[in-house]
């Protein structure tokens, strides 16, 4: 399997680059680019690398540059670290009002509040503590699987000790979305990653684009071969066409439809018509939400839109969603890509 994977990249690349006006220059440019700005070899074709011109490419930043700027420069206190990556310690920081749920930890209650928990809520999403990027997240219809009320306490006790025994220890209230946001895709809670910045004179800032994420219909987690945006922070309003990750994320050499989409297809939306609710409440609870972690100058936050405005739904200590920023980035920028962003951060703090 892994010969006949190897060999299918090979012959992949040789067509690409037989194709080519100049098959020897675009060897040479793959190579160069390859070992001068540390790019992929899934990057440089997916991103279509070849056609950007070296100068463009100084303001390109590798993932391993970004995550040794984020892990080991700019948040590198390992031990404020282990605080975002526990869900339910960074939950516990947090005040209601920027929630806009309950919440449990299974570390810390009985079965009895568990079951009442499960009983005053429908829809429950249940993780694992530390889960990274939706795994191990589920949504769970307390009704339909037949755990609520006294006749079903029994089979809820087994599902509180499965729940603990697999670290499922974080039980969430279901966010109900705004209606704007639910026209779009009604199966999943649609988030937007913002990022703030702890500046040197100890404020808290919005930074950067934001990245709103669509969830595919039929998908209860809006992680799984979503559809990004990139989205103006100052109109609210989204800029770029989306990026298909179903597709994007597919290997390179395999041969598949264009990853950009103009049009939402499930709500027959063009992506570019919508504006995010509560824009200027979204900068200032992520600002707010910073500040319970001041321990953390760097955070990526995940917002979710209700009817009552925007609600944290978890920080991100090295948020990897810098990689689809630049790309979506680059198609609005003329190729430029987001060096110069990244080191605005560096320099507030």
């Amino acid at each position: 399997m892994g010969i006949a994977r190897e060999w299918q990249k090979l012959k992949a690349m040789g067509c690409f680059f037989a194709k080519k006006q100049n098959p020897v220059f675009a060897v040479y440019d793959y190579i160069h680019k390859k070992n001068k700005y540390g790019i992929r070899t899934d990057i440089y074709f997916k991103w279509g690398l070849d056609r950007v011109p070296f100068a463009n490419l100084a303001s390109y930043v590798s993932y391993d540059e970004y995550v040794d700027i984020i892990a080991n420069q700019i948040n590198n206190d390992l031990e404020a670290q282990k605080i975002l990556r526990d869900k339910g310690t960074t939950l516990r920081r947090l005040p209601q009002h920027l929630l806009k749920r309950e919440f449990l930890d299974l570390r810390y209650c009985n079965f009895e509040d568990f079951y009442s928990f499960v009983n005053r809520h429908r829809k429950i999403v249940v993780k694992v503590y530390n889960s990274a990027m939706g795994n191990q997240v589920n949504v769970i219809d307390t009704e339909r699987e037949q755990l609520t009320g006294l006749a079903n306490k029994e089979k809820l006790e087994r599902v509180f000790a499965d729940y603990q025994k697999n670290s499922l220890y974080i039980i969430e209230e279901y966010i109900h979305q705004h209606h704007e946001w639910s026209r779009i895709n009604p199966d999943c809670v649609n988030t937007i990653r913002v990022h703030t910045v702890k500046a040197a004179d100890g404020k808290y800032e919005a930074c950067w684009h934001w990245l709103a994420r669509f969830g595919r219909k039929g998908e209860s987690i809006d992680m799984r071969n979503a559809f990004v945006v990139l989205v103006d922070p100052e109109s609210g309003r989204i800029i770029t066409d989306a990026l298909d990750e179903g597709v994007g994320g597919r290997e390179w050499f395999r041969p598949s439809e264009s990853p950009m989409k103009e049009i939402n297809e499930a709500a027959n939306v063009r992506f570019k018509d919508i504006v995010v609710p509560f824009k200027d409440e979204v900068k200032a609870v992520v600002e707010e939400a910073a500040a319970f972690f001041p321990e953390i100058p760097f955070i990526g936050w995940d917002i979710a839109l209700t009817e009552e405005g925007p609600a944290i739904v978890e920080g991100n200590g090295c948020p990897v969603a810098f990689t689809p920023i630049q790309r979506l980035y680059a198609t609005i920028s003329g190729g430029v890509f987001y060096r110069e962003e990244l080191e605005n951060v560096m320099k507030k703090i």
